[in-house]
């Protein structure tokens, strides 16, 4: 038995929703990992940018309520925004070097 439960796929919409949002976000974490600009950022600063990005790539409802509660426990908003710049550019580029590399294979 996994303790792990993000592996498993849930059944209802809102479960699902929550699901790809943590996926997504997770991925974009990882893809900070690879630029250097983000050496120098603090957990929260790169965890919160990933999150909106997801919420915002997978257009999830503001009433989910992750937003409001980032909100009031973000401590540098400008930290946050610049970041969420950055990430959303890297993220752009993995797309697109994805789609060329899906493009080759044909």
């Amino acid at each position: 038995m996994s303790s792990n439960l993000s592996l498993r796929r849930p059944s209802d919409g809102q479960g699902q929703a929550s699901y790809e949002m943590t996926e997504l976000s997770r991925y974009l974490v990882e893809l900070s990992v690879c630029d250097s600009y983000f050496i120098s950022k603090s957990p929260f600063s790169i965890a919160r940018p990933s999150l909106l990005l997801a919420m915002e790539s997978l257009k999830v409802k503001k009433d989910f309520g992750v937003k409001e509660c980032m909100e009031e426990l973000d401590r540098s908003p400008g930290m946050t925004l610049s970041c969420a710049r950055r990430l959303r550019h890297v993220y752009l580029l993995a797309t697109m070097t994805e789609a060329e590399e899906e493009g080759g294979e044909n």
